[in-house]
């Protein structure tokens, strides 16, 4: 028989169970070390996706493309959400968000799940090994390789915009799910649903999407995403063997595990987005023609003029030499720090090296110093702190700021509502056509099947969906000068046609054909003012069955009393629509600057046929519309 002795026997279990605790804990070190953050996004993305959102609303009306747009954020929307953050999965759950917080919340779920992100939310402007613009400074690569998988070499931009093609799976793990890509295409979805419910769905996918694509445009403007530079976070182990603290302070002391960067950990108040943008920045982006090219300018100014803690490169005070941490041997060359000259200044009170951006002297990083800050005990010579922190956000974070709305705008397809009021002596109809531009972002032209609200001088009579990008409201309660305007409406999208006046002339004229040249003329009031465009359109036809040499054309302008002050031109077979009643159809759009001291506009149609008592009529109207 085997006598145990119980206090051994729990003495040996605790040991068993210690070491296998130690190494688990090592094992979700290197796991966790991966989890490299970004701005916060309990935080600081939320704030940023917000001010981006209000800056570009407060920016709508200068952009061209987005003419008759405007958003209602406080639309609310049924979606999926992360409810549960965690490292290799997360809970996601349906929930109901208004437009603005699932673009918020696009700030938060993008870096979920927080093992499998954290590699893919870095972009190197240039490429500074062997040309990859992705992660390659990761710690213990071929360890973490087998614990999450291999290095996805996916670089932010791809990850933000999947604008080289879709991200599913194979080596890259993750399935991107709320790209900008995705979002374009979840708002051709949403315009083109045919009912509310599918609508508000694809709308709530299309605003986290945007939100996600935000985040990713928001590490643009942190150095150490575009700088190659890891920076995992410290994690403490020592507390699983007795030591609480141990492990925390030797790789503090000694940099052995974790190079957090301290940016990341200092810019964590809304207050730390205030300060002055670079101008030339934003407006060079306001000048870019993609996404992807706003993407890549942000970036270069942030890798060009800013240091990360892990890649000061340069030449100190007392010319000593200062190699970065990442890649000593293979430094970035912009900035490069120095004591004086080429921008660069050294304040000896504060030991703080300062730099111009833009016309800003921004804190780049201060030499080290005993008994004053932490980081010094580790020998980072120099390093940044909480103020050089700071200093460099107050520049980049406006940036960002001030950048985003041009990023935002090319989000949104390029529509726009025509309405055509219909009064004849038989008919009273409202049409209303959606438009839509293709473009880069929207390159199939959509066919919106949604809600359209019709407004008669300013209030709204009727709310109907339009089928394939057109409404057609019959037997409509209009008159002559009321005032017609629609707007699409669509989870918070919103476009307005044209505010402007309508009015009609109706024109009805019949008579007798000669086998000489005949000129119809109509005359109407003059409606129009300077600039404005004038609609015509009709149509005209014979009780006879027109001859081949028949000819006609339409003459419009100006007149006084009979002085014709201005022609628009002849417009020759316009449009023949053959069948029993030989009918010719006209429409005209056509800009008319008011000639002075005209009185009449005459619209003239000039008929030859080649026989005799034949009769005509003519009927249209004649209104003006807004300049395009």
């Amino acid at each position: 028989m085997v006598h145990i002795n119980l206090q051994d026997f729990k003495e040996a279990v605790m040991k068993i169970r210690n070491i296998v605790l130690f190494v688990l804990g090592v094992a979700v070190y290197f796991i966790a070390v991966m989890v490299v953050k970004s701005w916060d996004n309990r935080d600081m993305h939320l704030y940023l996706n917000e001010y981006m959102m209000q800056k570009f609303l407060s920016k709508l009306n200068d952009f061209d493309e987005l003419k008759g747009y405007e958003f209602d954020l406080t639309t609310k929307l049924t979606g999926e959400a992360v409810l549960e953050p965690g490292a290799f999965s997360c809970v996601q759950q349906s929930d109901v968000k208004t437009a603005m917080d699932w673009i918020i919340h696009g700030g938060y779920s993008c870096d979920e799940p927080e093992a499998y992100q954290a590699l893919r939310h870095f972009y190197d402007p240039v490429g500074i090994d062997g040309g990859r613009k992705y992660l390659t400074d990761i710690k213990y690569e071929a360890f973490l390789s087998k614990a999450i998988g291999p290095n996805p070499q996916i670089d932010a931009i791809e990850w933000a915009l999947e604008d080289k093609g879709e991200i599913t799976s194979g080596i890259d793990q993750l399935p991107k799910n709320y790209s900008f890509r995705d979002g374009t295409y979840w708002i051709v979805k949403a315009f083109e649903a045919k009912n509310e419910t599918d609508r508000n769905i694809f709308m709530a996918k299309a605003w986290r999407s945007l939100g996600e694509t935000l985040h990713l445009y928001g590490d643009m403007g942190l150095p150490c995403h575009v700088r190659n530079d890891g920076h995992p976070p410290y994690i403490g182990l020592s507390g699983n063997i007795g030591l609480p603290g141990l492990s925390e302070w030797i790789d503090w002391y000694y940099g052995v595990f974790g190079e957090p960067d301290p940016t990341e950990d200092f810019i964590r108040s809304r207050t730390q987005t205030h300060g002055t943008a670079c101008n030339e920045v934003v407006q060079e982006i306001a000048q870019a023609t993609s996404a992807r090219d706003i993407f890549h300018i942000m970036a270069t100014f942030t890798n060009n003029n800013f240091f990360s803690d892990g890649t000061i490169y340069g030449t100190g005070r007392n010319g000593y030499s200062v190699k970065p941490l990442a890649r000593p041997n293979n430094p970035y060359t912009s900035p490069v720090l120095s004591e004086s000259g080429g921008g660069w200044s050294y304040d000896k009170k504060t030991y703080t090296y300062y730099y111009d951006v833009c016309g800003q002297k921004v804190k780049m990083c201060k030499d080290c110093y005993y008994f004053d800050h932490k980081w010094d005990w580790r020998g980072k010579f120099p390093h940044v702190d909480k103020e050089c922190s700071e200093s460099m956000a107050s520049v980049l974070l406006p940036t960002v700021i001030n950048s985003g709305p041009y990023l935002i705008k090319r989000f949104f397809p390029k529509i726009e509502l025509e309405v055509i009021p219909v009064i004849e002596a038989m008919t009273r109809e409202i049409i209303v056509k959606v438009k839509h531009t293709t473009n880069d972002e929207y390159k199939s032209e959509i066919k919106y099947n949604g809600k359209i609200e019709v407004f008669i001088n300013g209030k709204k009579k009727y709310t109907e969906n339009a089928k394939d990008g057109e409404l057609k409201i019959e037997n409509a309660v209009l008159n002559s000068g009321d005032k017609v305007e629609a707007r699409l409406v669509c989870g918070g999208i919103i476009v307005n046609s044209e505010k402007s006046d309508f009015e009609w002339r109706i024109i009805r004229q019949t008579g007798e054909l000669t086998p000489d040249p005949n000129d119809i003329e109509i005359t109407v009031p003059s409606i129009a003012k300077f600039g404005e465009n004038f609609h015509i359109e009709g149509k005209w036809g014979q009780n006879v069955a027109l001859y081949p040499d028949a000819t006609y054309s339409i003459m419009a302008g100006w007149v006084k009393d009979t002085t014709q002050l201005w022609s628009l031109g002849s417009f020759d077979e316009i449009f023949y629509q053959p069948g029993p009643s030989n009918h010719h159809y006209f429409r005209l759009d056509i800009p008319i600057p008011q000639k002075s001291g005209a009185k009449y506009f005459k619209l003239q149609m000039s008929l030859k046929a080649s026989m005799e008592d034949a009769t005509y009529w003519l009927q249209g109207r004649i209104y003006k519309i807004p300049v395009k």
